[in-house]
């Protein structure tokens, strides 16, 4: 599913309470945390938080990421799925990599884009709380549950309507 030009400027706001990582750690550092990011992850990882599922592509803001941030990951999911996703796109084997990941947790390392895991795993992690990087401005934090489930698939309805158009 390639997401329309029009719907990619949406998909820019925060989709959930936008907060530094330190207020963050705080509300959410005992429960259950899915990280989509490079940054996010390694923030978790360096504060003593392993997430459950951890959705990272070594790049950040479209850079490679340093080699101590490869590293920390690589240490803590040292076992791995991996998942092509192009650019401003969900792909099928996304999805099916989320999914799996929602039930038995773990890491996955997406070959291309993977900003768009957070809306993916919106829509099937029926609980924890998500955390994705909000570049030059925070972290998001997105409590998964129905609320969440519902907000993903009204998004995932409206940029199937945005193709038909």
């Amino acid at each position: 599913m390639i997401i329309p030009q029009g719907m990619r400027q949406e998909l820019r706001r925060p989709l959930g309470r936008l907060m530094q990582m330190d207020g963050f750690i705080s509300a959410y550092g005992k429960g259950k945390i899915i990280s989509v990011g490079d940054v996010v992850t390694f923030s978790l990882l360096k504060a003593g938080i392993r997430p459950f599922i951890s959705v990272y592509d070594f790049r950040s803001m479209r850079r490679e990421v340093e080699g101590m941030v490869r590293a920390e990951i690589r240490k803590a999911y040292p076992d791995f799925s991996s998942a092509q996703n192009p650019a401003g796109s969900i792909s099928a084997e996304l999805e099916r990599a989320c999914a799996r990941l929602a039930k038995a947790g773990g890491a996955l390392y997406v070959e291309g884009e993977e900003d768009l895991a957070a809306l993916v795993l919106m829509r099937i992690c029926g609980d924890g709380v998500i955390a994705y990087g909000q570049p030059e401005e925070g972290v998001v934090a997105v409590e998964c549950g129905a609320k969440s489930m519902e907000k993903a698939e009204q998004i995932f309805r409206k940029i199937r309507e945005w193709k038909k158009e």
